[in-house]
Order: structure tokens, then sequence, then C-alpha cells
């Protein structure tokens, strides 16, 4: 039968997650073929954990090193939790495909504070990760660490950047 009534305070019951919803260009020119992802906010679950400083910097040089990792500039627009629009701050979506079919995604963003660059996981993706997240939160840390420790685990990676940085592809200044 499965998960059809879910009672409030249940692991994905409605209203038990908040969510960044991030647009996607689609191939067609046009808002026609354009998807939406729901990231969950991880603030609740896991706080919003900074990653280390050259995190970025390992992700575009293993982009360079393997056929099967991606820098992409295809994000339309991100909405975050409140309802804000954020696409012109510098926020990035990872996602990955592992070889044995999981579907993993991070958002990352760039927060400035007392001067110093950091950079966060602000949402998480999809709603069934969060949710083994939510019961051990080992499950996060392994899977954001996989992305850099273990790139043969992947069958695809794409680092997504907003399309008003897709210009600068070849100048990925992280």
């Amino acid at each position: 039968m499965g998960d059809e009534t879910k009672e409030p305070g249940d692991p994905g019951a409605e209203g038990d997650f908040s969510y960044w919803d991030v647009t996607f260009d689609g191939e067609d020119p046009g808002a026609a073929d354009d998807f939406v992802l729901n990231f969950v906010d991880c603030s609740f679950i896991v706080g919003e954990p900074l990653l280390k400083n050259d995190f970025l910097d390992d992700m575009v040089f293993l982009v360079k090193k393997h056929d099967h990792y991606n820098i992409i500039g295809n994000i339309k627009e991100i909405v975050d939790d409140a309802g804000d629009i954020q696409t012109d701050k510098n926020i990035y979506a990872m996602l990955g495909i592992m070889k044995n079919g999981l579907r993993v995604g991070f958002l990352i963003g760039n927060l400035i504070e007392n001067g110093q660059d950091f950079w966060h996981v602000a949402a998480i993706w999809p709603e069934e990760f969060a949710r083994k997240v939510r019961a051990a939160q080992s499950v996060f840390q392994n899977a954001l660490f996989l992305f850099i420790d273990q790139p043969e685990a992947w069958s695809r990676v794409d680092l997504i950047v907003p399309i008003t940085k897709k210009s600068q592809h070849h100048n990925f200044s992280i």
C-alpha cells in the first residue's frame, strides 16, 4: 500500500520540509520544457554545513579530469524557502547519479560573513535523500564526500550554475 496517509511529524509528511525551488532551462528556447527541482532546505536537518574552502576548486578540477563531470549554465531561477528570488546570488546546484542509479543533489551557496568567504549547503535533493539524511546524518557527509573522493562511484555529476554565469564558463572563478 505505501505512504498514502502520513501523520504530521512523520518523515516526509506534507508540510514537514521547506523547499528551495530551482528552475532549470530546457533544451528548447522558452519556458515550455523548463523543469523545477524542489530542494529540501537542510537547515532543520543538518544545519547549514560549511564546505571546505577548496571544495568547488576540487569540483572544477574533477570536471577537467573526468568526462562524466560537467559544468553547465542552466539555472533560470532560484527561489528560497521563504519565497525570495535568489538567482543573482552565488548559488549552484550539484547533481549526481551514482552508478547504482541513486540520485543525489546539493544546493550550495556563497556566504560572506565578517569579510570571509564561506560556501555552505543550503538544500538537498530529492526528498527521499532528505529523509535518509534526517534518519542518519552520516548519509549527508558520505554523499557529499563521494563527489570529491570517489569520482568512480558516479555515472554523471553536474555542477550547474545560473545561466547568467554561463558566459563565465572558461573563467569560472570560484
